[in-house]
């Protein structure tokens, strides 16, 4: 956990003892941002899917989930239990083959599904494209 949230600190999560910290818009307005221990809190969450969220909106706010590497880490974190309780119903049955079995079919599964989703995922939505939305990535 401690190696997760030091990845998440270097992506752009806040993590800090502070309540809130000071911002200058664009116009020159002070704002006051929300801020806390959220690099921490977000690496135990995802590995146990605690739920919840530091922000009440879980990874939809830009500081629970600044980058593309913190999305791809948040969805391996959460799979990391799972995926090792493969292995553990095979070392309790005393035959760990098992257990891979179990987990070679499980990631078949999901590389199957996430190819499949891909590339509805990359085609965007049509009826946004009528509306005139943009949906290019930016980063």
């Amino acid at each position: 956990c401690v190696g997760m949230a030091l990845v998440y600190v270097w992506q752009g999560m806040p993590q800090t003892f502070a309540s809130q910290a000071l911002a200058t818009t664009l116009e020159g307005a002070q704002q006051q941002l929300i801020v806390g221990a959220v690099a921490s809190f977000e690496s135990i969450k995802h590995i146990g899917t605690n739920g919840g969220g530091f922000f009440s909106m879980n990874a939809a706010h830009p500081f629970e989930n600044p980058t593309p590497l913190t999305n791809a880490l948040h969805i391996l974190s959460m799979l990391l239990i799972p995926s090792a309780l493969t292995y553990t119903f095979g070392s309790m049955l005393l035959q760990r083959r098992q257990g891979w079995v179990f987990f070679g079919t499980f990631l078949v599964m999901f590389l199957g599904f996430l190819a499949l989703v891909y590339g509805a995922e990359q085609n965007g939505n049509p009826l946004l494209t009528q509306a005139g939305a943009n949906q290019t990535l930016s980063i």
